[in-house]
């Protein structure tokens, strides 16, 4: 059957309308402007474009615009086969898995965060701001900015698939015949394996935030062994309040603890200050001196 122009310029138009409310839903990210860029929607945290959510739009598209197309032509919801619904799910699964992975390799941990904001060290995160970062296509080839097959496998064969389910339901006699077609299990085993080694090189991948937090864990701890050293001091607790200073603790008190302290946190705030692009000034570097009483 010949594909019906008008059918398919509606649901082309249908698509585009949803495409655009989805454009819409991520302006915030992009400093309140409305993107039409499909990188730029499938961002990830790192503001790189996301190989699983690629897949996830591309196939979701494709099923979306079909079912779109059938109902205009034969008023009727077209039936998926299962082998469709498992390509959805494996697209979905990476996605989700992607993500899951990416929560940990791209944010400190929660008591990292927070001594890092007492010490203003950061405004709101480690991270430069996403949308100075912007997507590029290589980002769904390449990892660490190295050519990776797995990915290449993955944008492959993802094509091949979404471009003979999209050929056969828009040429099919009618929706019940385009029901039956059927993608081979071996393009789905394909897929899926391509979509585990796919998160599986995200996850052993280097990680500048585990790096980091296991920096800044080092840290804290030595900031209260100063802390420590500093309170549990004779010469501390005898000294009057106006005299119980940086300099007193510093040179007197604690030096030892002092000297750890400063050359760990000294190297911590290099790394936060290259990562969100702002230098940390040598006063937010000091340790916490003990409660004054």
């Amino acid at each position: 059957m010949v594909l019906s122009f008008p059918h398919a310029i509606g649901a082309t138009l249908a698509v585009l309308v949803l495409y655009g409310l989805a454009c819409l839903a991520v302006k915030h990210r992009w400093k309140h402007r409305i993107v039409v860029h499909p990188l730029k929607l499938i961002a990830d945290a790192s503001g790189r474009a996301s190989l699983s959510s690629a897949q996830v739009l591309f196939f979701t598209l494709v099923v979306l615009w079909l079912a779109i197309y059938w109902v205009i032509q034969e008023g009727v919801l077209v039936s998926i086969d299962n082998s469709v619904l498992g390509l959805l799910a494996i697209a979905v699964a990476g996605s989700g898995v992607g993500k899951i992975t990416d929560s940990t390799r791209f944010q400190a941990t929660a008591e990292n965060w927070a001594w890092a904001r007492r010490k203003n060290w950061i405004e709101k995160d480690f991270s430069k701001a996403s949308s100075k970062r912007a997507p590029i296509i290589g980002d769904l080839l390449t990892s660490d900015g190295n050519f990776d097959v797995a990915r290449f496998q993955a944008v492959g064969f993802s094509l091949v698939v979404g471009i003979a389910l999209l050929y056969n339901g828009a040429t099919a006699a009618s929706a019940s015949e385009f029901s039956k077609f059927i993608i081979d299990e071996t393009y789905l085993a394909l897929i899926g394996v391509s979509q585990g080694a796919y998160v599986g090189g995200k996850y052993v991948g280097s990680n500048l935030f585990r790096e980091l937090n296991a920096k800044l864990d080092g840290v804290r701890s030595l900031e209260m062994d100063f802390t420590s050293a500093v309170a549990n001091s004779a010469l501390w607790r005898e000294r009057a309040v106006g005299d119980k200073t940086m300099k007193l603790a510093a040179e007197t008190c604690a030096p030892g603890p002092y000297v750890t302290y400063m050359s760990a946190a000294t190297e911590a705030a290099e790394i936060v200050g290259q990562m969100t692009g702002k230098p940390i000034d040598t006063t937010r570097i000091q340790p916490v001196l003990p409660l004054v009483s």
